[in-house]
């Protein structure tokens, strides 16, 4: 699978972000295409003689302390194309084990 279609941005990313620091969220998967710490909130205009259309982010939002290349998730799994074919979801897997892990009672 082509990695360029598989972004997160905006909105989403900046919903990781706020589960993963207010609901203490584990983000599982790719990171985000959208960063963290970045100018967003999309506004544009057009040029009077041109017509040409200029397009700029107004806000500059800092969701984490330090730039990186998108929101990095806790657990890194990035999707195989042979799983994709078989309909197998790598994450949803992942996530299915974890929650059963955690919710199994201690045996002694």
């Amino acid at each position: 699978m082509d990695r360029r279609y598989r972004f997160t941005y905006s909105a989403a990313m900046a919903n990781a972000v706020q589960f993963r620091q207010i609901l203490n969220a584990k983000i599982v998967g790719e990171p985000t295409g959208g960063n963290p710490y970045s100018y967003q909130d999309l506004e544009q205009f057009h040029l009077p003689n041109s017509k040409l259309i200029v397009t700029y982010s107004k806000h500059l939002f800092r969701f984490q302390e330090k730039n990186t290349l998108g929101m990095q998730p806790d657990v890194l799994i990035t999707p195989k194309w042979e799983n994709y074919r078989k309909g197998v979801d790598e994450v949803m897997d992942w996530v299915h084990k974890d929650l059963n892990k955690t919710n199994t009672p201690d045996k002694k």
